[in-house]
This record gives C-alpha cells, sequence and structure tokens, in this order.
C-alpha cells in the first residue's frame, strides 16, 4: 500500500511539471524558436508512461521544426478479468467442500494484467451440464452407462440406455431341407449364448423322368409314373390313348368319330368336328350296345370296331370283268396321280368363325377353313398330308385351333380308312396384302400312299373369301384394347443364408449352392374385353410349375407347356382375370463372393382387334454368392 502511494505521487508530480513549468519555461522569448504557423507542428513522441489498471497514462510531444511541447492525459484501461471460477472451500476435515449450483457458489475472478482478485457468491440457478458421454455401450447382458458434469460446480450425473441387442454371428445349418424333412439353421450370440432358430420349408421332389406304368388300351387310361431321386416317392399321373376326344372338344378327331358313328348307324347330326350332346349321346349308345361302361368318352376304340363293323358287312367283291376298275383318263395333268378319284380333298369355309352380318374378313381377322380328305377306296392308305398349293409346304397344326400340338407339327393321318373321311382346321390371319387385294384365295391338295405303295395325289381344291381393310366399317375402327394386361415376375421365397456386407451398413440375404427358388408369375387381364392365345414365357429353367389358386377366380383352369421351351399357354383370360403360377428354378453358377441372377418374364396376346401384341415384367433379381460355411461358390 505505501508503495502504491509513492508511485501515485511520482506520477502527479511528472504531470505536473509537464502541464504548467516546462511549457512555461518553453515560451520564454529567450528558450523558444519562432512558432509555427497553426497546424504545421511536426510532432514527434518524446516520453510516454503507459496507463494501468488503475491509474491514467502519460504522453509528451515536441515539435521539431518550433520545439514547441505539449502533453496528453491517456485514460486507465480498466481490469482485464478471467471467468468467474468455482472458489475451492475446504471442510474441517481437510476436504474439498463440493459445491452446488442449486443452492449458490462461491466465485472468484483475476485481472489477467495487475493480477487483482475480486469475489462474488452467484445466486442459485441451474446446472450447466455438457454433453452425455457414453461411459459403457449396453449389451444383451449389461445396461449401457452415460455421464455428464455440470460445467460450474462439477456435479456428475448418471444415467442408464437400456439392455443392448444380441451380437449374433453368421448363419449355422444344422440340418439341410429335403422333400421329406424341414431344414434347420440357427444363429447364436457371441455374448450370451442365445440362439435363434429359422426352419427351411420342405423343397419340391426332385423327380426323374417320366415313365410308363402302365400302358393305355383303346379303352382305358394308361398311367405314368415317375419317383423322386432323393426320397424314391413316387407321383402317378392318368393318361389317355392317343386319339381320346371328350365332351366340349372340337377337332378333327370328332369329325371322324362322328362319321363313324353315323355310317355304324348311330345318329348323332351333320359331322361338324364339335363334340356336342349329339355326338355324346350317340356315343354312350354305342358303348351301351357293347357292354361298354358308359362314360361319354370318345374312345379311340370306338373307331377300331366301328371300322372292323363296316368291314365286315362288306359284301367280298368278285374279281370279273364287271368289277374291273376303269383306267384313268388320259387327259389327268398329274402324271403321278394313278387314282385321282380314289382320294378327295374339298375345302370349305368354317362358319362358326366366320363374321356376323358381313361377308367379308377384316384385317387381321382370323380365316378358319375345313379341309377335308376322303378316301372312297376299298382299301386303306397311308401317310396323308396336305400341301398348300402356293408355297408347297405341308400344312401345320396351328397353335390358335390346336394348342395341344407342338409348334410347327405338320398335320399328319397315319391311316385313314376305307371310305371314311379326316378333316382338319387351317388357321390363317387376314394380311394386309390380302386386305389390299380384297380376297384370300386358299388352295390345296391331299397325298397319301395306297395299298400298294403309291403315291396318290388329289385335284387341288380351292377357296376365295372376300377381304376388307376395315377402315369404313361402321361404329369403332380396329378396336384396341381399353387397358395393357399386366405381368409381374417376383420371388416368393425368402433366401435362407445372410451375409454381413463390408459395403453396406446392414448385409443382405442370398441363396447358398443346390438352393431352390421359387418364383412367382401374376398375370392379369386388366382390359374391358377377353385376350385370347396367351403365350407366357420366361428366360427361367424351372424344374417344376404349378398354377396358384387365386380367390374369386375360377377353380380348376386349365394352361398348357410347350414342350420345347416349357412356355405357358392359355386359351383365353376374361376381363378382370388373374391368373398365377409358381415356378422352381435351381441357382445358377456365379463368379464372386455377391452376385445377382436376374430374370425377366413376357407375354404375347392377341385382343379384340386380332393384333398380337406383347408386354415385359419388371426384372426380377436374387443375390446368390458364396456360402461362408462350406466356402464353396455358386
Amino acid at each position: 500500500m505505501e508503495n502504491r502511494k509513492k508511485r501515485k505521487m511520482y506520477r502527479w508530480t511528472v504531470w505536473f511539471l509537464s502541464v504548467f513549468l516546462i511549457p512555461a519555461l518553453c515560451t520564454f522569448p529567450a528558450l523558444a524558436d519562432e512558432e509555427c504557423p497553426e497546424g504545421e507542428h511536426d510532432w514527434v513522441l518524446d516520453n510516454y508512461d503507459a496507463p494501468t489498471c488503475y491509474d491514467n497514462g502519460l504522453a509528451g510531444y515536441y515539435c521539431s521544426k518550433c520545439g514547441d511541447w505539449k502533453r496528453e492525459l491517456i485514460p486507465a484501461t480498466g481490469h482485464s478479468w478471467s471467468e468467474w471460477t468455482q472458489l475451492v472451500l475446504y471442510n474441517n476435515d481437510g476436504t474439498v467442500k463440493q459445491g452446488d449450483c442449486t443452492k449458490g457458489l462461491s466465485q472468484y475472478r483475476t485481472c489477467t494484467v495487475c493480477g487483482a482478485t475480486d469475489y462474488r457468491i452467484k445466486e442459485p440457478w441451474e446446472h450447466n451440464f455438457d454433453s452425455w458421454v457414453t461411459v459403457r455401450t449396453g449389451t444383451c447382458q449389461q445396461e449401457g452407462l452415460q455421464r455428464r458434469t455440470c460445467k460450474d460446480c462439477g456435479i456428475v450425473e448418471e444415467r442408464t440406455t437400456g439392455y443392448g441387442d444380441h451380437q449374433y454371428g453368421s448363419w449355422v445349418e444344422t440340418k439341410p431341407a429335403t422333400c421329406t424333412e424341414q431344414g434347420t439353421y440357427y444363429y447364436e450370440c457371441q455374448l450370451c449364448g442365445e440362439r435363434v432358430y429359422y426352419y427351411e420349408d420342405l423343397i419340391p421332389h426332385t423327380f426323374g423322368e417320366w415313365t410308363i406304368k402302365k400302358e393305355a388300351t383303346d379303352f382305358t387310361t394308361g398311367t405314368w409314373k415317375r419317383s423322386c431321386t432323393v426320397c424314391g416317392f413316387e407321383e402317378d399321373s392318368a393318361f389317355y390313348p392317343d386319339g381320346t376326344v371328350f365332351y366340349g372338344d372340337y377337332n378333327d378327331i370328332v369329325y371322324e368319330l362322328q362319321e363313324a358313328l353315323n355310317r355304324g348307324g348311330y345318329d348323332c347330326g351333320e359331322a361338324d368336328g364339335s363334340f356336342g350332346d349329339n355326338t355324346w349321346r350317340a356315343v354312350t349308345d354305342f358303348e351301351r350296345d357293347h357292354n361298354i361302361a358308359e362314360d361319354g368318352i370318345g374312345w379311340p376304340g370306338i373307331r377300331r370296331i366301328l371300322a372292323e363293323e363296316a368291314q365286315n358287312r362288306r359284301p367280298e367283291i368278285m374279281p370279273d370283268a364287271s368289277n374291273t376298275p376303269e383306267e384313268p383318263s388320259n387327259n389327268n395333268t398329274n402324271a403321278n396321280n394313278t387314282n385321282v378319284a380314289a382320294l378327295i380333298c374339298s375345302v370349305k369355309e368354317h362358319k362358326a368363325y366366320a363374321p356376323e352380318g358381313r361377308d367379308c374378313y377384316y384385317l387381321n381377322e382370323p380365316v378358319v377353313i375345313w379341309v377335308n380328305v376322303k378316301n372312297t377306296t376299298s382299301t386303306n392308305m397311308t401317310d396323308v398330308y396336305c400341301f398348300d398349293d402356293d408355297t408347297g409346304n405341308k400344312l401345320i397344326y396351328d397353335p390358335h385351333i390346336y394348342p395341344d400340338y407342338k409348334a410347327g407339327q405338320e398335320w399328319y393321318k397315319e391311316t385313314l380308312y376305307y371310305e371314311s373321311e379326316t378333316s382338319f382346321m387351317h388357321f390363317h390371319q387376314v394380311t394386309p396384302e390380302d386386305a389390299d387385294a380384297g380376297k384370300y384365295v386358299f388352295r390345296v391338295y391331299a397325298v397319301a400312299t395306297d395299298a400298294s405303295g403309291s403315291e396318290i395325289r388329289t385335284e387341288i381344291a380351292e377357296l376365295e373369301v372376300k377381304t376388307d381393310n376395315g377402315y369404313n366399317r361402321p361404329g369403332r375402327q380396329m378396336k384396341e384394347p381399353s387397358e395393357e394386361p399386366t405381368i409381374e415376375l417376383r420371388e416368393s421365397t425368402q433366401a435362407g443364408h445372410w451375409m454381413e456386407d463390408p459395403t453396406d451398413s446392414y448385409g443382405y440375404y442370398y441363396y447358398s449352392p443346390e438352393d431352390i427358388v421359387r418364383y412367382k408369375i401374376l398375370v392379369k387381364n386388366e382390359t374391358e374385353d377377353p385376350i385370347y392365345h396367351i403365350v407366357i414365357g420366361y428366360n427361367l429353367t424351372p424344374i417344376n410349375i404349378n398354377p396358384v389358386k387365386i380367390p374369386g377366380q375360377k377353380e380348376d383352369l386349365p394352361f398348357e407347356l410347350d414342350e420345347g421351351d416349357a412356355n405357358i399357354r392359355l386359351d383365353v383370360m376374361e376381363a378382370g382375370e388373374i391368373r398365377a403360377f409358381y415356378l422352381w428354378c435351381a441357382v445358377e453358377p456365379v463368379n464372386g463372393e455377391k452376385d445377382t441372377m436376374k430374370h425377366e418374364a413376357r407375354m404375347t396376346y392377341t385382343g379384340q382387334d386380332g393384333i398380337i401384341r406383347t408386354i415385359e415384367s419388371e426384372p426380377c433379381e436374387v443375390n446368390t454368392g458364396i456360402d461362408p460355411l462350406s466356402g464353396s461358390e455358386e
């Protein structure tokens, strides 16, 4: 305190001399030079006494031109305080007394220049906590713990964050799924040992090829069988003998059956190839007369028995001069045809497919023609084919009418019995060339082999129908579908293996070697009209295909499979109809730790306007890769 008073006295003395005495001496005429004009002094700092927290400072200047002096007072700077800090207090036992913001705190602060200290009692207030800090992460066996500290009083607060998740490892296969037992997998917590089990559904049987268990006869079904190569389960499937027809069928075999029944005295009306009520009554009458179960099925044995009875009824022809056949006329233009009258080919328009209310076919409409081949001889003929005269190609079964036959299969009759005939339907869709020409002309002839091995060829049969492009017809122009059908291909099973992905914070499910993936194809006809001749294809190799029952839809909906590529074929889908199919497929090989199988489905259909359209599904992807348990690569 004494030193402070001395310093203060010294400063006042210096100030007095500087302000009063020295300027007075400088103004003495003998000591001062000529004064500078106002504002032109050149002031130079002569001395400087810095201010402190308590005292003012002083700066002295002189003019380098005239020697004049001046002094400037510099105010005291005041204290430069630090932050308030809690004052450390001690208990009687020497321990530090813990402060509490909610009860008030003793605080102090210090000047960073002169070291002066200031004290205060902070009013009670809430704690000033910092952020929560995780001390311990929760596990499946212990709760997590967090702490935070008050910045003012240092009180520490803790809270628990609950138990954590189990830390499961990879899936472990204990028993693979087979066609008789479910597969079992589990993954185990690496901390507490808890296990979670997953049970895989039975996989489809791995069937071998179909073999004949029992041959079909003329009046009984045969039985196919196939066995599972894994468990030996045997599956049977009945099949009818070739040439069997049923109520509602519409084909050339029905036509032959009707002709044979009419010749045998069982009236079924005019032969038209349609197995209706009259034909069904004629078949049951025949079965009753021959002590055969009256099931109304057009067994091939019926045609055989009728042919044998007709042969027995025919009187033996004596080889006399009156019965000697006349030699063919030299006017026959077909040199290879030695018996033109013996085999007759004829064609006629199939009225059931003809347009109603007009005499012409519009562009893209189907023209269906009955082709009839008749054997007028007393012997059977074999290897009967029909040829298109314009192209020279053999006629084929069209899939629009004969979906049971393989695409491109030629029409063929192995045996055409004497005094019998056979028919089938030829399909043609009106082309732009036909429409422009205003007509479609179909020319056909038949070729067969007689009992002597000679080739018999008929005269050319011709049919002409009118055609038109249909642009000027009343009403709508070429009725296009109001909407498009839709087709979806989706994964219908969940992959049973899980793998952590270093590039993904979550991971992914995948299929391991020899897994079976089940896909689902869903088709919806969202148009206002039926669609026809539906062909559903896909870039898959299915092991098995089954239809899916859709609630609210018709039961027992039939479908056919192409023998070559297993495409699904449907005759018709009504407006609003939904169809679905399951496809079981094996996992494809891949080349890396993670890969995908990408597949699509497509559908071709014919609308009301007769135009063939194709739609495709969105791609469906599933993950495949290396099984971490076996180390094998798929």
